[in-house]
């Protein structure tokens, strides 16, 4: 029998067995102390230690476990090394740059084997919904997963398919939107296999070198999207900059795909953050040469004339879209409300006059409708034959999709997502 202690990490509670606490508590020291001379080393054990709560929670939904033992935190020190590894590491990068410059110049240096031993044989993935990091079903999450890229790539291609693709048609011409027309229902069709074919998991593990698309602000001119991608993909940020004005200036698409991009891409925040937006490995030695090299930028070239006329309308309306935040803020929040509202009303409309309907007929199941003539219905066949048991069913199928808008309209107006896997 081992004692557990309760802990707070990064605001989440965690159970932990006492040996594996002491050997916590001291690794956390340990990188208070060697980043306590940095000038953010708030917002950098801020950041470790939301890696180490992401990494222990992801433990315990995948093991199924409620504490986190010993050897739970010996694999995280593993994963992200200590700070003894990495100042060994700079040790011996000094010794060699100190051999470098006795040596002669006309010795070889000797090149390091680089061979590598053949990786060991994984388990075939399989394609399920993420619902751990889901928006809606977690089917593009799922996908993206097991293809390993990011998931906001995936809901891109999806809303190109299902928005931009029938929407461009209709603007090429009349041939064009009968072709492309009927692609947004069939992506809705796939949409909805997948999320009833696919089973969910909460426990798929995200690759630590997997890059993710964020919005850049330390290179930002308006948003930050043109720089993101730049980092993304790794391109020069110059030829990303001059391939989105000129499909603004020729097609005019450009300008929206950039709205589209700054309205949903999240914006690179953190240090972590901005380590994944370059597929950078989340460890205390990355998070240091980091650290060093925003405590050292790099001097930018001034711009040119040229450079600051092109960029100054988007400049203008970056300042334009920056006044107007609070605005939109508050409109987000008027049409969110207004459209639960709405949602609501009709939903127990509609359920008040079923059942007021289904209240009605049930009773004048009893009565005699031969002496009413009707010529265009059979009164006696409805209020008569029908049994009320196949009313009641009836109600249920018409009221159902009814029952669904309100509580969505519920769900609006709350911000919370009443529709948990207990309901379905």
């Amino acid at each position: 029998m081992k004692k557990t202690i309760s802990i707070n990490i990064a605001g989440l509670i965690f159970y932990i067995e006492e040996d594996g606490y002491d050997k916590l508590k001291n690794y956390l020291n340990s990188i208070q102390k060697y980043f306590s001379s940095y000038e953010d080393s708030k917002e950098i054990i801020s950041d470790i230690e939301g890696r180490i709560a992401e990494k222990f929670l992801t433990k315990q939904k995948s093991a199924e476990q409620q504490v986190i033992a010993l050897d739970d935190v010996e694999q995280l020190i593993k994963s992200m090394g200590t700070v003894a590894d990495f100042e060994a590491i700079e040790e011996e990068e000094d010794l060699a740059d100190t051999k470098e410059t006795v040596e002669t110049a006309g010795e070889p240096k000797r090149e390091k084997n680089t061979t590598e031993a053949p990786s060991a044989s994984y388990a075939p993935k399989k394609l399920v919904r993420d619902t751990k990091r889901k928006l809606l079903g977690g089917v593009c999450a799922g996908i993206a997963h097991y293809f390993n890229t990011d998931p906001l790539l995936v809901r891109l291609i999806f809303l190109f398919f299902f928005l931009g693709l029938p929407a461009g048609g209709g603007m090429i011409g009349d041939g064009a939107e009968e072709i492309f027309g009927p692609i947004s229902g069939f992506i809705f069709i796939v949409y909805i296999a997948c999320w009833v074919a696919f089973p969910g998991s909460t426990t798929l593990e995200e690759d630590i070198n997997l890059k993710k698309f964020y919005r850049d602000p330390d290179k930002k001119v308006v948003g930050g999207v043109a720089s993101g991608v730049a980092a993304y993909f790794g391109v020069d940020l110059g030829v990303v900059r001059f391939a989105w004005v000129l499909s603004i200036l020729l097609f005019g698409s450009g300008l929206l795909l950039y709205i589209v991009l700054w309205l949903i891409t999240p914006r690179a925040n953190t240090l972590t953050e901005k380590m994944e937006m370059t597929g950078q490995p989340i460890t205390l030695e990355n998070i240091e040469t980091n650290v060093k090299k925003a405590l050292q930028p790099e001097q930018q070239k001034e711009e040119s004339i040229l450079t600051k006329l092109l960029l100054l309308p988007f400049r203008a309306i970056a300042a334009i879209f920056s006044g107007l935040t609070p605005l939109m803020r508050f409109l987000v929040v008027v049409m969110r409300i207004f459209a639960g509202l709405i949602l609501v009303m009709v939903g127990a409309s509609a359920l008040i006059g079923l059942i007021t309907a289904l209240f009605a007929v049930l009773g004048l199941g009893t009565w005699d409708f031969g002496s009413i003539d009707s010529d265009f219905m059979p009164l006696n066949f409805f209020f008569g034959e029908v049994t009320p048991v196949a009313y009641v069913f009836l109600f249920l199928a018409v009221g159902a999709p009814f029952a669904i808008i309100a509580w969505l309209g519920v769900s609006l107006l709350t911000k919370e997502n009443k529709f948990t896997a207990s309901i379905w």
